[in-house]
């Protein structure tokens, strides 16, 4: 049977990579956020668009798109926990019991990450694909440059 996440075994300069594309992902899923009528709770397109990207770039390398997608969406996720804290506690009127708001955030925060580092696992593998249809990928350096 398949692991359900994706190895980590990944060159530290892709890993490096995805984490300059996560971090770039966060602007645009705050803005998809703060939109006026937006309908989104968890915009997650931008987290699928950083995992497109590095999975692009690892699979070039040779590498696995999926793990390098999944470490840009684990980063790419963190909009989420802002809106966990919107959602149950500044929506609330801070009328909640402190103690209950706290452990459901706490216990809702893997699995917003999770969800995110998903999304990036499916767009990295995407990318991968894609990189496999342009032409043989290229093998690591030896330095890991």
């Amino acid at each position: 049977m398949a692991p359900i996440l994706p190895r980590r075994r990944t060159d530290p300069t892709t890993r490096r990579y995805a984490l300059l594309v996560g971090l770039s992902s966060i602007p645009f899923a705050v803005h998809s956020y703060v939109q006026p009528g937006a309908v989104t709770w968890l915009p997650f397109w931008p987290v699928f668009g950083a995992g497109l990207l590095t999975g692009y770039v690892a699979g070039r390398r040779g590498e696995s798109g999926a793990a390098a997608g999944f470490d840009a969406g684990e980063v790419g996720s963190l909009p989420g926990l802002w809106t966990l804290l919107d959602v149950f506690v500044f929506s609330g009127g801070l009328l909640a019991e402190p103690l209950g708001v706290g452990l459901l955030v706490a216990l809702l925060t893997p699995v917003v990450v999770l969800l995110g580092g998903l999304t990036g696992a499916v767009g990295g593998r995407v990318g991968g694909w894609m990189a496999e249809l342009r032409g043989q990928p290229r093998q690591p350096a030896a330095n890991g440059t």
